[in-house]
């Protein structure tokens, strides 16, 4: 793929996703905007198929975001968070049913 044509994909999506999404109405034009968004994730994972070496911090980086998202998804069992600070009016309403 020429160079100029891999410098217009991320303008041209930007272009997309302003003139088609935004809008809770329009859900297959949204639909089709993450479609397109995925496809370029995509490609361009196929692309670099071997990344330099400081293309992988922020790799690292964002992996340990999903990391820390994915850990906060954990429920905590009930004698833990009734013994968090503010926690107790809760509890005690939990208690009360």
């Amino acid at each position: 793929m020429s160079r100029k044509l891999r410098n217009f994909v991320a303008p041209a999506y930007l272009l997309l996703c302003i003139v088609l999404g935004g809008s809770v109405q329009s859900a297959w034009s949204n639909f089709a905007l993450q479609l397109i968004g995925v496809a370029i994730l995509i490609w361009a994972v196929v692309r670099h198929q071997n990344p330099p070496r400081f293309d992988r911090l922020p790799l690292i980086l964002v992996l340990l975001a999903l990391l820390v998202a994915a850990l906060q998804l954990i429920p905590l069992p009930p004698e833990l968070w009734t013994r968090l600070p503010g926690r107790s009016g809760i509890a005690h309403g939990y208690d009360l049913l």
